[in-house]
């Protein structure tokens, strides 16, 4: 059985994840600023940060984009739900038992 508040549980958990992620990142490139480096390796060290940065962005924006399926998913499924209370609703209305 699906829960649609548990797809929107979960959606949540996504947004968070990815929000984590571009911190991280973030938070490395502040942290390679700081240190003293060997000038000869600075370079290669900044581009890997970076690379590093961008890969947590680019999984930040993939988290995202789920998190946003899953709350569609959620969505469809309580309209779907709805319907069929609809549906049963009338069913019972117009075939009383007697």
């Amino acid at each position: 059985m699906v829960r649609p508040d548990g797809l929107d549980a979960l959606a949540g958990e996504l947004t968070r994840a990815g929000e984590g992620l571009r911190i991280m990142g973030r938070l490395l490139l502040s942290a390679l600023d700081l240190l003293d480096w060997d000038v000869s390796r600075r370079a290669e060290i900044e581009a890997q940060g970076k690379a590093v940065l961008r890969q947590a962005d680019l999984l930040s924006a993939r988290a995202g984009e789920m998190s946003g399926r899953l709350s569609r998913a959620a969505r469809l499924f309580d309209g779907a739900d709805a319907l069929g209370a609809a549906g049963l609703a009338s069913a019972v209305r117009d075939n009383p038992v007697e």
